[in-house]
């Protein structure tokens, strides 16, 4: 589990996802989810995120590859959420599914 603030920082990670990428929770708190995240899959993620907010439908599934500390990658399935606040965006919050040796494909 995570969460996000609006700007794409990490605020918050279990001690799973932790564990499974190899990164300590106070390096990766404050870390953008770029630095961990291929481009085209943060791009991805922001549109499973923003998508629902325009059209008031569901929230996908998005699955991505995430570089753990080492330099290798793992495969995840996300299930990101949104954190709406009255007056605008507040961040997301999201599950981490089925990581996996993986690729950035």
């Amino acid at each position: 589990m995570y969460t996000l603030d609006p700007d794409g920082s990490l605020t918050f990670v279990n001690a799973t996802l932790c564990a499974e990428s190899g990164y300590t929770r106070s390096s990766l708190i404050g870390t953008h989810v770029s630095e961990i995240l291929p481009e085209h899959d943060v791009n991805r993620c922001q549109r499973a995120i923003r998508d629902p907010l325009e059209t008031g439908g569901r929230t996908r599934e998005v699955t991505v590859t995430v570089e753990t500390q080492d330099g290798e990658w793992l495969t995840a399935t996300l299930v990101p959420s949104s954190l709406p606040l009255s007056s605008g965006f507040r961040g997301t919050v999201g599950v981490v599914r089925d990581l996996e040796p993986g690729r950035p494909g």
